[in-house]
Protein backbone atom coordinates (compact mmCIF):
# COMPACT_ATOMS: atom_id res chain seq x y z
CA UNK A 1 0.00 0.00 0.00
CA UNK A 2 1.33 3.25 -0.89
CA UNK A 3 2.11 5.74 2.08
CA UNK A 4 -1.00 8.04 3.23
CA UNK A 5 1.41 10.55 5.09
CA UNK A 6 1.30 13.81 3.37
CA UNK A 7 4.16 16.26 2.99
CA UNK A 8 3.78 20.23 3.75
CA UNK A 9 5.84 22.83 5.00
CA UNK A 10 4.36 26.08 6.83
CA UNK A 11 4.23 28.44 5.17
CA UNK A 12 4.55 32.02 7.46
CA UNK A 13 4.80 29.51 10.25
CA UNK A 14 1.26 29.25 10.02
CA UNK A 15 -0.59 27.94 7.24
CA UNK A 16 -0.20 24.26 5.85
CA UNK A 17 0.51 23.79 2.19
CA UNK A 18 1.08 20.81 0.25
CA UNK A 19 4.36 20.24 -0.84
CA UNK A 20 3.08 18.20 -4.11
CA UNK A 21 0.58 20.86 -5.49
CA UNK A 22 2.36 23.98 -3.73
CA UNK A 23 -1.51 24.67 -2.52
CA UNK A 24 -2.43 26.16 0.66
CA UNK A 25 -4.97 23.79 2.76
CA UNK A 26 -7.30 26.93 4.01
CA UNK A 27 -7.28 30.66 2.73
CA UNK A 28 -4.56 32.50 4.07
CA UNK A 29 -6.41 35.39 5.34
CA UNK A 30 -8.66 33.67 7.44
CA UNK A 31 -9.49 29.88 6.78
CA UNK A 32 -12.15 29.73 9.81
CA UNK A 33 -14.28 32.15 7.98
CA UNK A 34 -13.84 30.22 4.83
CA UNK A 35 -14.49 26.93 6.80
CA UNK A 36 -18.08 28.54 8.03
CA UNK A 37 -18.94 29.57 4.58
CA UNK A 38 -18.07 26.87 2.33
CA UNK A 39 -18.22 23.86 5.14
CA UNK A 40 -21.28 24.77 7.91
CA UNK A 41 -23.52 27.29 5.35
CA UNK A 42 -23.05 26.03 2.36
CA UNK A 43 -24.44 22.79 3.75
CA UNK A 44 -27.07 23.99 5.73
CA UNK A 45 -25.39 22.35 9.42
CA UNK A 46 -26.41 24.86 11.36
CA UNK A 47 -29.71 24.08 11.08
CA UNK A 48 -29.64 20.28 10.83
CA UNK A 49 -27.95 20.19 14.22
CA UNK A 50 -30.24 18.05 16.02
CA UNK A 51 -29.41 14.57 18.35
CA UNK A 52 -28.84 11.78 16.20
CA UNK A 53 -27.63 13.74 13.07
CA UNK A 54 -24.36 12.51 12.06
CA UNK A 55 -21.70 13.92 9.67
CA UNK A 56 -19.58 11.69 7.25
CA UNK A 57 -16.36 13.10 5.99
CA UNK A 58 -13.64 11.43 3.81
CA UNK A 59 -9.78 12.72 4.88
CA UNK A 60 -9.26 14.85 7.83
CA UNK A 61 -7.08 17.12 7.04
CA UNK A 62 -5.47 20.04 9.07
CA UNK A 63 -9.21 18.82 11.74
CA UNK A 64 -10.49 22.50 10.69
CA UNK A 65 -13.46 21.52 9.29
CA UNK A 66 -14.50 19.11 12.44
CA UNK A 67 -13.13 22.10 15.03
CA UNK A 68 -15.56 24.65 13.88
CA UNK A 69 -17.58 21.93 13.44
CA UNK A 70 -17.65 20.98 17.31
CA UNK A 71 -17.60 25.02 18.33
CA UNK A 72 -20.90 25.58 16.00
CA UNK A 73 -22.92 22.79 17.83
CA UNK A 74 -21.82 23.51 21.21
Amino acid sequence: MKSQQTELTWREGRVPVSTRFDDPYFNLDNGLAETRHVFLNGNGLPDRFKPGFQIGELGFGTGLNFLTTVLCWD
